[in-house]
C-alpha cells in the first residue's frame, strides 16, 4: 500500500491524504507528526508497527496478521 501510495503520490513528499484510509487504522493524530518531521519510510513504518501491536494489545503474531509482515520483521521494528 505504501508503494501505491509514492507512486501515485502527486509531490515528493508523502501526504497523509496519499495513503488509503485502511493503511491508517484511525491513527491519523498519531502518524501526522511523524510525516511532518520528515521521517524516513522505515522509521514511519515502526511507528505504525507500534501502534498496530499495542492495538492488538501486544498479540505479536496478530499485529503480524494485520501489518502483512513477518514475526521477524516486526522484532526487527521493535528493536529500533
Amino acid at each position: 500500500m505504501i508503494e501505491r501510495a509514492v507512486a501515485l503520490a502527486e509531490s515528493d513528499v508523502l501526504e497523509l491524504d496519499d495513503l488509503p484510509p485502511a493503511l491508517l487504522g484511525g491513527y491519523v493524530e498519531y502518524l501526522r507528526p511523524s510525516l511532518q518531521s520528515g521521517d524516513t519510510m522505515r522509521a514511519w513504518a515502526r511507528r505504525y508497527a507500534r501502534l498496530v501491536l499495542d492495538r492488538c494489545q501486544n498479540n505479536k503474531r496478530r499485529a503480524c496478521r494485520e501489518l502483512g509482515i513477518s514475526y521477524h520483521t516486526l522484532q526487527n521494528y521493535l528493536r529500533s
